[in-house]
């Protein structure tokens, strides 16, 4: 890692963007990558594929794990063939057998990925998936299996990703919001090949482990960031502050730093303070911030950001079902 001091003087835009290509190994993600290295080796060892469920809400991490997985399972060239240990796609959609193979050959490269036989394309798909020595698949997205399919087409789709582990021997990983495991429930021989999941995110900052974690990935943040001095991230006030600003999450906490650093080096200075953080707290989330605001001096009211008009509130069926019922709602 470069000098801090190397960052004085440098262009806001290269610093912004800086901080959108981190990929930091914080703790969790540092745990889920630690379990896809042992299903790897498992699988060597065992000679059978396995699989992990990763729930990722947004604004958890995904693109930051894919991409680290990019970097530990990289491409290669022989003279005889391509080396592709690591693949991913989203799921594609409507999402069927076909569509599932054809997005497979299209991640690896295969000009012939826009086949019509279902069987022909998942035949090939394991075919050159062993050719070209895969032995990770990463399936993002995996919440919009069951939007698009009913429940006996979601355990059709599920009984492919299963023959996938199977025959080809991969860690399948699936990533997507809580609603993925529908995929793994609905399907007995699936929920066998991926016995597991891991969290993503949010932090859980109202435990104090799940602070302390938190504020271990501030830190490390912090130690990053493309500023001439450290700004102290994880310290006092102003960690705490980032933990219910960013509701716990790695995404929220980057936007709200390109903001930061953005006020601050526009100012002419090399480190973040209370006020840059609010001034990009505000500036992101607009309305949603003008009855709260955790970097204000004094602020002490440690609670997630979800009560009605606050940044993180969440309509529940319940309180739609009220909103709707209101009678100037009605009349309007």
């Amino acid at each position: 890692m470069p000098e801090r001091t190397s960052w004085r003087g440098v262009s806001l835009s290269e610093r912004q963007q800086h901080i959108r290509s981190l990929v930091l190994a914080h703790p969790l993600l540092a745990r889920i990558l630690d379990a896809i290295r042992q299903r790897v080796s498992d699988r060597r060892l065992a000679d059978r594929g396995l699989g992990i469920l990763i729930i990722a809400p947004p604004d958890a991490g995904k693109s930051t794990l894919l991409k680290r997985l990019e970097t530990i399972y990289p491409r290669s060239s022989t003279d005889e063939r391509d080396i592709i240990p690591y693949v991913w796609f989203s799921v594609p959609g409507p999402c069927t057998k076909l569509r599932f193979a054809n997005a497979i050959l299209r991640a690896l490269g295969d000009p012939l990925w826009d086949g019509k036989d279902a069987n022909k394309q998942a035949d090939r798909a394991e075919h050159l998936l062993s050719k070209v020595q895969t032995v990770v698949i990463g399936v993002d997205n995996a919440q919009d299996i069951p939007e698009q399919r009913k429940f006996r087409g979601v355990k059709q789709v599920g009984s492919y990703m299963r023959d996938l582990v199977e025959r080809c021997k991969v860690v399948l990983l699936m990533v997507g919001t809580d609603d993925s495991r529908v995929v793994v429930q609905s399907n007995q021989q699936l929920r066998r090949r991926v016995p597991g999941f891991l969290p993503l995110g949010p932090y859980d900052i109202l435990s104090k482990d799940g602070l302390s974690k938190f504020l271990r990935m501030a830190h490390m943040f912090d130690e990053n960031l493309p500023l001439a001095d450290p700004s102290g991230l994880a310290k006092g006030q102003m960690g705490k502050a980032l933990a219910f600003a960013s509701n716990g999450t790695i995404g929220c906490l980057a936007d709200l730093l390109v903001g930061a650093v953005g006020f601050c080096v526009n100012d002419g200075r090399e480190a973040l303070t209370l006020h840059d953080l609010s001034r990009a707290f505000r500036a992101h989330f607009l309305g949603y911030a003008d009855t709260v605001d955790p970097f204000s001096p004094g602020f002490k009211d440690w609670r997630r950001l979800d009560r009605p008009g606050e940044p993180f509130f969440t309509m529940s069926e319940e309180h739609f079902a009220a909103n709707q019922a209101h009678p100037l709602r009605k009349a309007a």
